[in-house]
């Protein structure tokens, strides 16, 4: 039989070989070849100033170029170097986010269709001091999937992110 590690036989079928016919043929199929294929993308862009203790908003783009609707879409966003909180989410169409910052969409997206999802985010007010680098700066990763995405690689990271100081200190010495 056939084999490939990107092939996932999902059912056996019999189809007609010949209209009248009691032939049959019997084939194995994948998602994308019964759901149909599509290319699925995402990008995203962040708004500062990004000061700990305080919030900063990021909108998420989810493009479906088609051909065909997208399954199971899912959006996965990763910070590097920082862990905001999440304080609130706004998103069209059918999306469900959650605070860990994956969000699905709860029905197939149509082709052609251009959706986004906002998020604001609120930077812990200790992210100076719990930095691994020490350097001020953080990055993001944002992942997309469909079941049946054949597109191409949809993770990519975005950055660096400066963080700002909280507050200007001015310390003045008198004798």
């Amino acid at each position: 039989g056939f084999y490939s590690p990107f092939f996932v036989p999902l059912a056996t079928i019999q189809v007609d070989v010949q209209a009248g016919s009691s032939g049959f043929a019997v084939g194995e199929f994948g998602i994308a070849e019964l759901l149909g294929t599509t290319d699925i993308d995402a990008t995203k862009e962040c708004f500062g100033p990004f000061v700990p203790g305080e919030t900063f908003n990021c909108t998420y783009t989810v493009i479906n170029a088609g051909p065909n609707p997208a399954y199971s879409v899912m959006l996965t966003d990763m910070w590097v170097d920082v862990d905001p909180f999440v304080t609130g989410f706004s998103w069209d169409a059918d999306w469900l986010c959650g605070a860990d910052t994956v969000c699905t969409r709860q029905s197939p997206m149509p082709a052609g269709a251009t959706e986004f999802i906002d998020i604001i985010f609120q930077l812990p007010s200790d992210a100076h001091i719990t930095d691994p680098n020490d350097d001020g700066q953080f990055l993001n990763c944002l992942d997309v999937t469909a079941l049946n995405d054949v597109g191409g690689d949809n993770f990519l990271c975005y950055g660096p992110y400066t963080m700002e100081p909280q507050s200007d200190l001015d310390i003045e010495k008198r004798a």
